[in-house]
Order: structure tokens, then C-alpha cells, then sequence
């Protein structure tokens, strides 16, 4: 059987910030890797750490004070992070494209809607601006923008949150690109258009074999979605795992306090569990484990070592990764579900 072929591949990736009260790492060592017509959730609380900081590290764009200062990004065998600024900038649209968490700030306040998305066409596929602006309306009807020949004319300052999302989103699949990173592309939607947004995601992956990056804090957007899904805390992958994986047989903690906090009804939803205690001060990581503070599993077992060593990610069953010390050995400790 032929093994699925590799789209990107992130190896040992850290990226940090320079502050005054110190180096802040958002992203800490991570390893990915997105096969080709893939659908990857990358999951974790807003403000949790890393996810979108991954994408722009992908995208080549970290800025000052940010910085990349190890590991690599592999996109069909090219390292990403050796192109000049002038051949990334033709991959960005073209092979790789992102959908922004904000979308306003994202598209530029001078130039009509319309212009920005011809100019994909034009640049990229050197198309005349009359064949440009049919392929524009046609993305933007697409997405679900209800009167397209208005929005061509528009510009940014005129349009919604969710507009802007929409616009946005049209831009990323202007020209199929082999993936897309989509970051929170549907928190600014009404439910009516964020169902219809992630079926044409699921369109574009099985109709195009589009691989998609999906980052949310949404586990249900991701099991809705998503073949298989990483969850991340304070700059490291704690679990990552097929999606029918993770939610049958969840094993951090962090990732059971994600699922639980999902509602099944109505009622539900208006007594929702939260994970206990506050994200961490990335200048200010615990020693151990880091998310040791907040974790009732570590008072439940009685675990000393999550306070003063952080553990390894370890192959807990084929294909499911865990970094938790429910689960392995460690120096004067037994992990107590090591042959659950």
C-alpha cells in the first residue's frame, strides 16, 4: 500500500518573542506533519499559546520583535524558511494561503475589495482584469457574500466582522492552493454562515485534495472537520491524535477539560464545566509540566513529578501522542495509568 505522500512537515519548531520581562517562547519544539488532502485541526483555549503564532511561523511571517530561532518547515520538499522574501512571497496565494483571525486589519483600507482579489488573479495567473473579475465574483459568491458585484466596489472600513471573514476566505481558495491555513475562519460567523464556510472547506478537501490547517479553540468545529488534530498548551503539542481517537480515548487532561466544556444541548450550554485556574505568563513557565497548575489529574494522583520536570511526548498507542506523566516513567515516579 502506497504511503500517503507529506504536504509539510515541521520538525523542532521554536518560535520567540524578545520582551522586556524576557524571551517568551510561543512556540516551543513542535513537530507536525500534514499529509496531502489532509484536513489537521490544531486545537487550545484562545490566548493558549502557539497556534497562530505556528501558522505565521509557517507563512514566514514573524516580525520584530518575533523571531524563528529553530527547527524547520519542509512544504513538498522545499525549506520554507531558507527562500529568499521575493520566492516565498510568490508561494504565499499561489501554493499556500491563510485565512487571518483579523480579517479587517488584513485587508488594505485604500484599495476597493474587488481590487485585491483581482490582483491575486492578475499577479499570480496573469490573467486580463476582465477574466480577473469574473474569477472574483465567482470566489465570492462562493463563500456566501450575497451581493458580490456590491462588494467588488466596497471597501474594508464598510464591511462587517463577518464580511471581512468571508472576503478573506474568498481571497485564500482564489487560486486552489495545495493548503490553506484557516485561523478561527469562523468565530466572526453566524451559525448559518459558519456551516456553510466549513462545507466548502470539506468541498475544497475532497473535491481538490486541498490539505487544510484548521486552528480553533472549537473542538467541535474540529471533530466536525478534521482528520486528525493536535492540541496545544503554552507553546508544546500535549496530544495529538486521529479525531475519532481523540474524542473515543482522550488521555491528557487538558484535552478532557476541552471536550467536557463542549455543550450537547441547550441546557448544557448554560451550565458548561471550565477548566480550572488561568493560562500561564509565558515569561514565567512552571519548571515541571506546564500545565501542572491547572490540572486536577495531578491532585487526584498525588503526582510530585508534574512540579518539577516537564515530560516527554511519547507514542502512547499507534498514531496517539500524549506528553503527560499519567502515562510514563520518570525519575522516582511509576506513572499510575502506564498499563491502562
Amino acid at each position: 500500500m502506497k504511503s500517503p505522500e507529506v504536504l509539510l512537515s515541521i520538525s523542532d519548531l521554536t518560535t520567540v518573542f524578545h520582551k522586556d520581562e524576557g524571551v517568551l517562547n510561543a512556540v516551543d519544539g513542535i513537530d507536525l506533519t500534514i499529509q496531502k488532502g489532509q484536513i489537521f485541526g490544531l486545537v487550545g483555549e484562545s490566548g493558549s499559546g502557539g497556534k497562530t503564532v505556528t501558522a505565521l511561523s509557517v507563512m514566514n511571517l514573524i516580525e520584530e520583535p518575533g523571531e524563528i530561532v529553530s527547527g524547520s518547515i519542509i512544504f513538498r520538499g522545499d525549506s520554507l524558511l531558507k527562500l529568499a522574501e521575493d520566492e516565498m512571497a510568490e508561494l504565499r496565494g499561489d501554493q499556500i494561503s491563510m485565512v487571518f483571525q483579523d480579517p479587517q486589519i488584513r485587508l488594505n483600507p485604500v484599495f476597493p475589495i474587488g481590487d485585491q482579489i483581482i490582483e491575486i488573479f492578475t499577479v499570480h495567473k496573469g490573467l486580463d482584469r476582465k477574466e480577473a473579475k469574473k474569477q472574483a465574483i465567482h470566489k465570492m459568491d462562493l463563500v456566501g457574500i450575497p451581493d458580490p458585484e456590491w462588494m467588488m466596489g466596497a471597501y474594508a472600513h464598510q464591511l462587517s466582522g463577518g464580511q471581512a471573514q468571508r472576503v478573506m476566505i474568498a481571497m485564500a481558495i482564489a487560486l486552489n492552493p495545495a493548503l490553506i491555513i484557516a485561523d478561527e475562519p469562523t468565530s466572526a460567523l453566524d451559525v448559518t454562515i459558519q456551516a456553510q464556510i466549513l462545507e466548502l472547506f470539506d468541498e475544497l478537501n475532497a473535491n481538490d485534495a486541498t490539505s487544510i490547517l484548521l486552528i480553533s479553540h472549537d473542538l467541535g468545529v474540529i471533530a466536525e472537520l478534521a482528520h486528525r488534530v493536535a492540541v496545544m498548551y503554552a507553546g508544546v503539542i500535549v496530544e495529538e491524535a486521529s479525531v475519532e481517537s481523540l474524542f473515543d480515548h482522550r488521555l491528557h487532561p487538558y484535552t478532557g477539560g476541552l471536550i467536557a466544556s463542549l455543550p450537547n444541548s441547550e441546557e448544557e450550554a448554560e451550565r458548561l464545566q471550565t477548566i480550572p485556574g488561568a493560562l500561564l505568563d509565558r515569561a514565567d513557565l512552571p519548571t515541571g509540566c506546564r500545565f501542572s497548575p491547572r490540572c486536577s489529574a495531578r491532585v487526584d494522583f498525588g503526582l510530585m513529578i508534574c512540579e518539577s520536570h516537564e515530560p516527554d511526548i511519547i507514542e502512547r498507542s499507534p498514531g496517539h501522542f500524549v506528553r503527560c506523566w499519567l502515562y510514563q516513567d520518570g525519575e522516582g515516579h511509576r506513572a499510575p495509568l502506564r498499563s491502562s
